[in-house]
């Protein structure tokens, strides 16, 4: 069965005014950590980014031997788990539907092939017999 994608409950939506105090609130704080941070000579931690996923990857490699295929296994099967949450799979009627189709273009294609063998196969018969 198809995996069936989270709704937000309609009654949890935030009010207008909510969404607008949360937003100056952050600007301020973005300019006092700026603000702060020229003041120490440090500039602002920016959030994670994917450079900061390739430094861990490189984390793994500079380990040795049988641990860093450990590690880069387990890394990757997480990846896989993450993104087999992101598919849609199809419903059973959807699945069904596709194989009939394939099935018949596959006779289709080998009746179509058979002929044009054994025609091919009996004019070179005629031209070299």
């Amino acid at each position: 069965m198809g995996l069936q994608q989270k709704r937000k409950d309609p009654r949890k939506k935030k009010k207008p005014a909510e969404v607008a105090s949360e937003a100056v609130a952050e600007k301020q704080t973005d300019k006092s950590r700026v603000f702060s941070s020229i003041k120490s000579g440090l500039s602002a931690k920016p959030k994670a980014t994917p450079a900061d996923q390739s430094r861990k990857n490189l984390k793994v490699e500079e380990k040795k031997g049988v641990f860093k295929y450990i590690d880069l296994s387990l890394q990757f099967l997480r990846e896989v788990r993450i993104e087999l949450k992101k598919v849609t799979w199809p419903s059973r009627k959807q699945t069904i539907g596709s194989t009939a189709v394939v099935l018949l273009m596959v006779i289709l294609v080998s009746i179509f092939l058979g002929i044009v063998d054994f025609g091919l196969s009996s004019l070179v018969r005629l031209v070299i017999g």
